[in-house]
């Protein structure tokens, strides 16, 4: 890997270069990752989290793989490699909004579930290159990502609504992402609607609601924050149109819009991708160096390998 001397100064949390893999496979663009089956298997041999643009899981090194059928678009990396596609990932450097802080929340949250519920030998053996990761996280982003926040979810997504004064803000969700743009939106009236009433600490000074109906007829835009589910954005796209409201969709690509296609206004994933690919040049130096950054701290945990291997997942029988 290519250090730059620019991060030089660079040092990071104590790991020894403890053994992994990483198997990683990318959303297509209507939302599609591996096949369950598959996601299955590998979260019984190692941790596995899934986000809106991808599937990860991290494996001891001796976790077998030989037997997973062919996929072309999964890639398996180790040492070095796989380390810093971690860290990377983890920083939000390769998200379509690149420094975005929201998928480590995603990742914490699912590390703490798998570290509560998975074999303790497993976690344990997992244990010392997660926590070393979100240590590292936190270096990068405080050294080479502070004030790279206006390209976060919640500033696009503002500017795509552009709310006035008097507009009525509805969240639906109450989880990591929607507190993530609820800040986005302080100057406007706020609710929330949630499965279950959120906890009184989530944005206490925000309005609840039980109630789908009542909460539209309050609103005059909506931010979803929760997955596509079928039934349920079903449910919400109907009540939206019969309205006419704005709506602004963070699990929906363009490609699987579903029932909210046939909204007035209506913006999803790709919109915000959009939005930011074309204000992301001021910030590239940072990115560059924050990139940088990443491979080097994987570089000092994992003297070996000498080089670091990527490739596609392939049967045994391939």
């Amino acid at each position: 890997m290519n250090n730059g001397s620019h991060t030089a100064n660079v040092r990071s949390a104590g790991l020894g270069g403890a053994p992994i893999t990483v198997v990683h496979r990318p959303r297509d663009a209507a939302g599609h990752g591996m096949p369950g089956a598959v996601a299955a298997t590998l979260a019984k041999r190692g941790f596995y989290a899934a986000t809106c643009m991808r599937e990860v899981a991290v494996l001891p090194a001796t976790a077998t793989l030989h037997d997973l059928p062919r996929d072309t678009s999964t890639a398996i990396l180790v040492g070095a490699d796989a380390y810093a596609f971690l860290l990377q990932t983890t920083t939000g450097l390769n998200s379509s909004v690149p420094g975005e802080t929201n998928v480590q929340g995603q990742l914490r949250k699912a590390w703490r579930s798998y570290s509560e519920t998975a074999d303790m030998h497993q976690a344990a053996a997992l244990s010392p290159v997660m926590q070393s990761l979100f240590d590292d996280a936190a270096l990068v982003r405080q050294r080479y990502l502070e004030g790279i926040g206006g390209n976060s979810y919640g500033s696009l997504v503002r500017k795509l609504l552009r709310p006035g004064a008097d507009d009525r803000i509805l969240i639906v969700g109450a989880g990591d992402l929607a507190a993530s743009v609820l800040p986005f939106f302080s100057n406007n009236a706020t609710g929330v609607w949630n499965r279950h009433l959120p906890e009184p600490d989530f944005a206490p000074a925000t309005q609840r609601f039980a109630d789908r109906a009542a909460a539209i007829r309050w609103a005059t835009q909506v931010v979803m924050t929760t997955p596509p589910e079928t039934d349920h954005d079903c449910v919400w796209a109907g009540l939206c149109l019969a309205t006419g409201i704005p709506v602004a969709h963070l699990g929906r690509r363009r490609a699987a819009r579903g029932d909210w296609a046939h909204l007035p206004e209506f913006f999803d994933l790709d919109d915000i991708f959009d939005l930011r690919r074309s204000q992301s040049s001021l910030r590239s130096l940072q990115l560059v160096r924050a990139r940088a950054a990443c491979e080097q701290i994987a570089n000092e945990h994992y003297i070996y390998p000498p080089t670091a291997t990527l490739h596609t997942l392939t049967a045994a029988s391939a």
